[in-house]
């Protein structure tokens, strides 16, 4: 499987950003949550449609949680599994279209 220079670079920001929010995570948890609207609004800046959240929440690839108990309340998000998730599915782009 030959890669190319920009995705092996796309690879390493990838790993890099996900280390330093794993840091952010363990130094002050409280700012590592985003909550849904924020997510998706994430997701669709990164050229995935906002839907695509709730089948990632389905498909148990990430967990959503409350601080209340209250119908209503925000749902939040952890940013670094959030960003693990995107990871993911960049690097099986990659190595699926490798495979082609």
């Amino acid at each position: 499987m030959d890669i190319t220079i920009q995705e092996l670079q796309d690879i390493i920001a990838n790993s890099v950003e996900m280390g330093i929010q794993q840091y952010v995570r363990n130094a002050a948890p409280t700012s590592d949550r985003i909550s849904q609207s924020e997510a998706k609004r994430y997701i669709k800046r990164l050229g995935f449609k906002p839907v695509m959240l709730q089948k990632w929440v389905d498909a148990g690839l990430i967990e959503g949680y409350k601080n209340g108990t209250n119908r209503n309340d925000i749902r939040y998000y952890s940013m670094t599994k959030l960003k693990g998730v995107l990871s993911s599915l960049r690097l099986k782009n990659i190595a699926n279209d490798k495979l082609i």
